[in-house]
């Protein structure tokens, strides 16, 4: 009851707030993402299997404003930390991919360039100018294990269950269409989604989502 007023509150207190949108010079969409490791135990009922689910947070940019934001739990339970960043990591991938494609599409249509899929810079005859290329997308991971994990060339059997089903963006990153790279969790700017932060820390990162 206590944190349903405590919204409230806050909902109140900025109903008159928006976003402000100040895009960058880069046509590039890039992600922050984050997991909370069974962050319900000892809040909920133990006794629940809800209760030992993870949670995932992650937030996707395009031109430095935010496209996508989603908090939810996950599905699978996870065995570890890095089990549980891991899943967040291949979740935030599936809406980061499906975005670059629509907008190499788009890129295509509008400005009926030869090749969609194209990474490289082409000169409009509609448009008479150059439509710029989508730069590689940056994935912000703040956890080491999983930063590893995603980038190396190796499956180990106790890691076997968990990258069968979750390892479909490998490609993607071997060819440097996604790179994934490490973040401090201090500018972490999906941290707010998996969790309650302090005062100043989620100040500082609606600053840096919402201008304000």
């Amino acid at each position: 009851a206590k944190a349903v007023k405590r919204i409230i509150r806050y909902l109140k207190g900025t109903k008159d707030k928006g976003m402000t949108f100040s895009p960058t010079d880069e046509f590039s969409v890039d992600c922050f993402v984050d997991a909370d490791f069974a962050g319900l135990w000892g809040v909920e009922y133990d006794q629940d299997p809800v209760s030992v689910k993870s949670r995932t947070g992650y937030i996707i940019m395009f031109m430095g404003c935010p496209l996508l934001w989603v908090s939810k739990l996950q599905t699978q339970i996870a065995l570890s930390t890095m089990e549980a960043e891991y899943i967040a990591l291949s979740t935030a991938m599936r809406e980061l991919i499906a975005i670059r494609e629509v907008l190499k599409e788009i890129r295509s249509l509008v400005f009926c360039t030869d090749d969609p899929l194209s990474n490289s810079p082409a000169y409009s005859m509609t448009a008479k100018t150059f439509v710029p290329c989508i730069a590689p997308s940056q994935v912000y991971e703040d956890n080491e294990a999983c930063l590893k994990f995603a980038t190396l060339p190796k499956m180990s059997p106790r890691t076997k269950h968990i990258a069968i089903p979750y390892h479909f963006f490998r490609s993607k990153v071997t060819n440097l269409e996604i790179k994934v790279l490490p973040i401090d969790t201090t500018n972490q700017l999906a941290d707010q989604f998996t969790k309650g932060l302090r005062e100043e820390d989620f100040v500082k990162a609606r600053k840096r989502i919402l201008g304000w």
